[in-house]
């Protein structure tokens, strides 16, 4: 370390920061493939009951606005949907079909 060299020590602190343990590379690695099964296993729930939806009409109000329900929030986790008008209009509509629902 030179001098005053204020930014050669600091230097030195954030590479001794990057230095990963193998096993905390390890333990990432398996949290990740545990992330990505979990995701796929919720993919394929919801095939499955998106499934389920389509297989028969909905027989009373309560149902149809259930079905209604689902798909909006669908559309609300989209980035279309991000944008503070469109979730103001989503709130509001899931609002009423709850309100309407019941």
């Amino acid at each position: 370390m030179k001098g005053s060299g204020g930014g050669v020590v600091r230097a030195e602190i954030a590479r001794r920061d990057l230095v990963v343990h193998p096993l905390h590379v390890a333990a990432a690695r398996r949290r990740l493939h545990e992330v990505q099964t979990d995701q796929e296993a919720l993919r394929q729930s919801q095939v499955e009951f998106e499934k389920f939806l389509v297989a028969a009409p909905a027989l009373t109000w309560p149902e149809a606005a259930a079905k209604a329900r689902y798909v909006i929030q669908l559309y609300a986790a989209t980035l279309e949907a991000q944008d503070e008008r469109r979730r103001t209009l989503i709130a509001s509509v899931l609002a009423d079909l709850t309100r309407l629902a019941e």
